[in-house]
């Protein structure tokens, strides 16, 4: 080695916790096997646990006995003298290509304090996909020691401090797989467990039951597993888990007036009747948001089931009605036949949503509505025929909705044919005239026309008359931008990023969409304070970047999208030269900067692509153009698309497995069309960290590439200067 050390390689800790666990923890011993060091705390045992452990370990460490694992998993993690520490429950066994993947990681020494960790739950020997049971959980499991953190409260998960980073696995070859409860015995004996901790715990912290606490409880938690949750859809196990789970609400619910009973403080009333009882189970059930008595979704007629209906409004024969329970309507309103009216609740949509019109409102034939959230008419508005309002645009099959009121304030006109939305908000005393599609907010007393609308006049309180307004000018135009920052890595990263983009932009209006790419539910709640206009796209499963950008091409308003990921900082006047690039040139589809790693070498924002399908990056300036070998440049991080010929492109190509790929096709395809994609070496943006792709993505991309372009390496595809 030349005097040389090889590098140490970080030894890795895995740590268990366990009381009597004598039938499972075996199995789980040998799937950490490969790790340097075992570690388990036993909870003086009455089984074989220990005797089990040590044959796998000579560090099984004795502890006085829980009546749960939780309170003593820091004291174990503790223990550990591991560089990383891995959890398992003795319930739980490590998969081999997750065990590759850990020591992979831990050799590469990333700057994270930890990994969530996809954990596979089989229960009741199925594999559930639904029922409250998400198939793609992730937990805090694989972490540096100290910097993971366990409530000793029964069922809580583990919370890491700092940064840390998901491990996905589309093959479900990367997991924890957890095997719970194999049979309906095994299931209600830990649920009675379970319970008396939980009541225990319950008393601890106060708070009083009744016997309606008690049917209400089971009632919202079978309602939330079968119904909200699609219970059916695992078949009889997830009927009999989402029974088990109300007993487990029953039963909770049961011992802590039982405790409290014994303490002198219980409510002792019990119900009246058998009605009282159902009322209870109902109010469980409303709590979740499920109707206990649920109106037909095609409604019968116009007179029933509306969950508000004023004097003297009429309603004619409304060809749809989805919920109509959340359904609002005032005083004096006429609406006509046909209407379609769509209030999307349940698991799909994760918000309270309503569809509510105020007093003195004319609305005519063929209304169609979709709220995901809340479309708002407010009093004394007239409404045309055949008129759409959505608050939202489905993200795709099994994806989230994505949150945008309507709201039309009081006294606006809405002509004929007219679509609003979603996210827009229509003025006092605005019009919008027929066939007009509105996505965005229309000022008070302002008429709006085409397709987008586009004010075109102004009303004069003075005069009583409407003025005309001159069409905007271009440089109106340019300040239109929607900029998406697809998420990954942390709140704080993001608000790095979002400061960047803030400074970047100068006194440009933009709208800003965030994108969670990660899936896994926790960014949202992190962001919430965040200034200006901005919107958030939660997903349910891990996305990749481009999907990301055609997610937030749907909700977009700007006239162009500009593309921002959160590794990028935008140098100050980056988006002002974009958009100066852009608006010279109609035919322009796409303006990208030159991109700087931190080193100062030169990614040209995506690289070039050669006439055998590879993408060329790292090139530290624009090739000169003569070299028949590079054929097209591929634009990607910080570049600048017109948002109108994306959607009518149906987005960016999603079949690519490297979005430096996608986007290549994308500006190949904007090159056949007729259009321009262009360097702009003066809008200079930082990229503080470039991954480069896995080769077998180059070489799928690079196969893909060249099958769809088979004119690949023509002259009409040179790039020109720009």
């Amino acid at each position: 080695m030349n005097g040389e050390e090889r590098p140490v390689a970080p030894r890795i800790s895995a740590v268990i916790v366990a009381r009597n666990a004598a039938a499972v923890i075996e199995d789980c011993l040998r799937s950490v096997s490969w790790c340097d060091e075992i570690v388990v705390v036993d909870l003086a045992s009455t089984d074989r646990t220990a005797e089990i452990a040590a044959r796998f370990t000579d560090r099984v460490i004795p502890h006085h006995p829980y009546d749960h694992e939780e309170p003593a998993k820091e004291f174990a993690f503790a223990q550990a003298t591991g560089d990383w520490i891995f959890h398992l429950n003795p319930w739980e066994r490590c998969t081999e290509v997750l065990a590759d993947v850990l020591r992979q990681a831990a050799e590469k020494n990333p700057p994270v304090n930890g990994f969530k960790v996809p954990i596979q739950t089989t229960l009741l020997g199925h594999r559930f996909e639904h029922t409250g049971i998400d198939p793609n959980m992730t937990e805090w499991r694989f972490f540096r020691p100290t910097t993971a953190r366990q409530s000793s409260r029964l069922n809580r998960s583990i919370t890491l401090f700092g940064v840390g980073a998901v491990l996905s696995s589309e093959t479900h070859d990367i997991a924890i797989r957890s095997v719970l409860y194999p049979t309906v015995e095994n299931l209600f004996a830990e649920i009675n467990r379970l319970t008396t901790i939980e009541a225990r715990q319950t008393v601890e912290i106060g708070g009083a039951v009744n016997w309606s606490n008690m049917v209400a409880a089971a009632a919202a938690e079978f309602a939330s597993r079968y119904q909200l949750a699609r219970g059916h859809q695992d078949g009889m196990p997830g009927f009999l888990f989402s029974v088990a789970m109300a007993v487990y609400a029953f039963l909770t619910t049961a011992k802590v007036w039982e405790l409290q009973h014994a303490a002198g403080t219980s409510v002792d009333e019990v119900p009246p009747d058998l009605d009282a009882v159902i009322a209870a189970l109902k109010h469980g059930a409303a709590v979740m948001g499920i109707d206990p008595e649920p109106a037909p979704v095609e409604a019968p007629s116009a007179e029933t089931n509306w969950g508000r209906l004023g004097t003297d409004s009429t309603i004619g024969m409304p060809r749809f009605v989805r919920n109509p329970g959340r359904v609002l309507i005032g005083d004096r309103v006429t609406i006509g036949d046909g209407a379609s009216i769509d209030v999307v609740t349940g698991e799909e949509n994760e918000h309270d949503s309503l569809f509510t019109v105020g007093d003195d409102t004319r609305i005519g034939n063929d209304l169609t509505v979709v709220a995901a959230n809340h479309v708002v008419i407010g009093c004394g508005v007239t409404i045309g025929d055949g008129v759409t309002l959505r608050d939202v645009e489905p993200a795709g099959e099994g994806a989230p909705l994505r949150p945008g009121w309507v709201v039309v304030e009081e006294g606006a006109t809405v002509g004929n044919g007219a679509t609003l939305g979603p996210k827009v908000r229509i003025g006092l005393g605005a019009q919008v005239e027929p066939g007009a599609v509105v996505r965005r907010d229309v000022p008070p007393y302002t008429r709006v026309a085409g397709d987008p609308a586009r004010p075109v006049a102004e009303y004069d309180p003075a005069r009583g008359v409407w003025l005309p307004i001159e069409a905007p000018d271009d440089e109106e135009q340019a300040a239109s931008v929607s900029i998406v920052i697809p998420a990954e890595g942390g709140a704080e990263r993001l608000r790095l990023a979002y400061q960047a983009v803030q400074q970047a932009v100068e006194d440009i209006p933009c709208e800003v969409i965030i994108v969670d790419l990660a899936g896994d539910g926790t960014l949202a709640g992190q962001i919430t304070d965040l200034p200006g206009e901005v919107s958030f796209v939660q997903n349910d499963a891990p996305v990749t970047l481009v999907r990301a950008v055609n997610q937030a091409a749907t909700i977009a308003r700007g006239k162009y999208l500009a593309i921002v990921p959160p590794d990028l900082f935008p140098m100050k006047g980056w988006l002002a030269e974009l958009i100066a690039a852009a608006e010279a040139d109609a035919k322009v589809a796409v303006v990208a900067p030159r991109v700087l790693r931190h080193d100062g070498t030169t990614v040209s924002a995506g690289g070039w692509i050669r006439s055998d399908g590879a993408v060329e990056v790292n090139v530290p300036r624009p090739p000169r153009l003569d070299l028949p070998a590079l054929v097209h440049f591929a634009p990607e991080d910080g570049c600048l698309l017109r948002l109108d010929l994306l959607v009518a492109a149906e987005g960016i190509d999603e079949s690519y497995r490297t979005s430096r790929a996608a986007f290549a096709d994308y500006g190949l395809l904007m090159k056949a069309s007729g259009h321009r994609v262009v360097y702009l070496p003066t809008a200079i943006a930082i990229d503080t960290h470039v991954a480069e792709p896995e080769e077998h993505h180059l070489d799928h991309d690079r196969r893909y590439l060249l099958t769809k372009w088979s004119a690949l390496g023509t002259s009409s595809l040179h790039e020109e200067a720009a």
